[in-house]
């Protein structure tokens, strides 16, 4: 190896290593996270590298496969396999560029591999969410998230995805962040007509009592009766799923309203291209893939205005947001779309202008830049 300005290190090998914290695009609980890692993965394969993805495992996952290139090695749980990926990284790794995706608790890969890594931190994840997720654990994981990482992390390069959350990595301390776009998959110009759009609405998970979910629920709720809603991606427990579909009940919507649970890409961008709306009523996203997706396919979103999604949507002009966490606000602001359909047409083709530029080959061009750059490759 070659030494290189401010210690860097130059890795003779062209051997890439991913991390994520909460596993990989093909866990029942991805999420926009995992999707852009596996994008970028992929298409560093076809830049030449060699890319590993350690991760952990999940019912049904092989234990290890290659996909799209990119070799998948899943071993223990969330949890274990931070230990095992980290005795990986210190002994048959050694020699790899580290690319490490954070949610809360990382790798602290500058300990276990100096000079060979660049990290992404998709968000900041609020102690709300942490006590639900991890319960008595949440201040150690707080610590870890707004303490320990800043200092650890303090020096070292790290992109992230919006604006808000440059803000806040900024404001604990970090000095070299540098902000990258996400992508979607953009739609055929065909499956995007606006006149075959149908009184549909849609809501993206993973379902997670962070997303909020019933909250959409109670707004989809005040439309008429010819409305129906698709609600996408696995539940995260039974309890949120018993949660969830007796609220349904309860509010009279359950006959109309359809929890698809995991499906496929070609599945989830067929209900995109019907749906007139997307309700996105998360705490918070790192930029919000759930509302993203949709806008390329000129659904324009109706949500709440926070870190991430208000990155992801153009208030007043490819979305309307309101107050978080003000239910009322929200179903108003969807019932005022949807009565307006000359309103939901404007949103719906801004919408869809907007996300043309966000190709994930466009993409992975920001990434890349800074890659290369990190690694003087």
């Amino acid at each position: 190896m070659g030494e290189l300005a401010d210690g860097q290190v130059k890795a003779v090998s062209n051997e890439v290593i991913i991390l994520d914290s909460l596993g990989d695009p093909f866990s029942p609980w991805s999420g926009g996270a995992q999707r852009y890692c596996y994008e970028i993965g992929r298409r560093l394969v076809l830049e030449g590298f060699e890319v590993t993805w350690l991760s952990n495992g999940f019912q049904g996952a092989a234990r290890d496969e290659v996909v799209a290139g990119i070799r998948f090695i899943r071993h223990g749980s969330q949890y274990t396999s931070y230990i095992r990926s980290c005795l990986k990284l210190s002994s048959s790794h050694r020699d790899a560029l580290i690319f490490e995706s954070i949610s809360a608790i990382p790798f602290f890969t500058p300990i276990l591999a100096r000079h060979r890594t660049l990290s992404m931190i998709h968000h900041i994840v609020p102690f709300a969410t942490l006590a639900r997720k991890v319960g008595t654990f949440a201040p150690f994981v707080a610590g870890v998230q707004n303490v320990l990482s800043p200092l650890l992390y303090r020096k070292r390069p790290i992109i992230t995805n919006s604006r808000s959350t440059f803000d806040e990595l900024r404001g604990q301390g970090y000095l070299d962040v540098q902000i990258v776009r996400l992508g979607v998959e953009l739609p055929d110009p065909a499956m995007v007509a606006f006149d075959a759009k149908e009184k549909s609405v849609v809501m993206v998970g993973p379902l997670r009592p962070w997303k909020r979910i019933g909250h959409g629920l109670m707004a989809f709720a005040s439309l008429p009766k010819e409305w129906s809603l698709n609600v996408i991606g696995s539940f995260e427990s039974d309890e949120y799923r018993e949660e969830l579909t007796y609220l349904a009940d309860r509010l009279g919507i359950r006959g109309r309203t359809n929890f698809t649970g995991r499906i496929s890409e070609g599945e989830k961008n067929e209900i995109y291209r019907k749906a007139s709306v997307a309700i996105v009523t998360s705490e918070k996203e790192g930029w919000g893939l759930a509302a993203a997706e949709p806008q390329a396919y000129g659904c324009p979103v109706v949500g709440y205005d926070v870190p991430g999604i208000r990155d992801s949507v153009h208030n007043g002009k490819t979305g309307i947001l309101v107050r978080s966490g003000d239910v009322v606000a929200l179903s108003a602001a969807l019932t005022h779309v949807t009565e307006d359909p000359s309103r939901l047409r404007c949103l719906a083709t801004n919408a869809h202008s907007l996300y043309r530029g966000y190709s994930w080959d466009e993409v992975f061009r920001d990434f890349f830049q800074i890659f290369t750059s990190q690694f003087r490759l």
